[in-house]
């Protein structure tokens, strides 16, 4: 079954930390679009205390958060995540983050779990054209006896077509691979799909 994802995506740097938020449209020519979005905003030891060196290895270590809503015509869904975030120094990446969360789904009645959720980037270069793979992956724990474990990751390698157009950075081409684990905490309810994706950065 094909489908269309539209993605609005933000990420920025303040006085004392970092906010990342998107906003996914699932099939947004259908009566039937559903509405997705996430925000990460977190705090920053390092901008905090005037660290400008960092911690070593350690780029950076921060209080992070994370909310997550949706909405359909069958289901809402909202979950709050509060933790510890580390940036790290690994040669080639452009970032590399690992945030440690405890996570509760106020859709559940049971006892809140854990998560856990790299994120990458690393630009390359092949035969002069400039390329990057990045993604996710998030591992959420079990919670209670109505939800099992998950993981969902989403890696993606893109093109910088722009780049052949003397304008590097404003747009890329590619595709992203999705697999999902017990798909919202349904036991044996798994997906893998590969997405054609295009991206425009203004």
């Amino acid at each position: 079954e094909n489908a269309t994802i539209f993605t609005l995506e933000h990420a920025s740097g303040w006085a004392y930390g970092d906010n990342f938020l998107f906003l996914d449209m699932f099939q947004p020519f259908d009566n039937g679009t559903s509405l997705y979005c996430e925000w990460h905003p977190r705090f920053s030891s390092r901008k905090i205390l005037g660290n400008e060196e960092g911690y070593g290895f350690v780029k950076d270590i921060l209080l992070a958060s994370e909310l997550n809503v949706g909405a359909n015509m069958f289901a809402e869904t909202r979950i709050y995540l509060f933790g510890l975030g580390l940036d790290l120094d690994i040669p080639h990446f452009s970032f590399f983050s690992l945030n440690l969360f405890l996570r509760d789904d106020v859709g559940i009645q049971d006892s809140p779990t854990f998560q856990i959720s790299p994120s990458w980037n690393i630009p390359f270069e092949v035969g002069g054209l400039k390329w990057t793979f990045g993604g996710f992956l998030d591992y959420a724990g079990a919670e209670g006896d109505s939800s099992e474990a998950q993981l969902l990751t989403c890696p993606q390698l893109l093109l910088d077509v722009s780049n052949l157009m003397d304008a590097p950075g404003n747009m890329y081409l590619g595709i992203e691979y999705q697999y999902w684990k017990n798909k919202y905490g349904n036991d044996g309810v798994d997906e893998s799909v590969v997405q054609f994706m295009g991206k425009w950065f203004f």
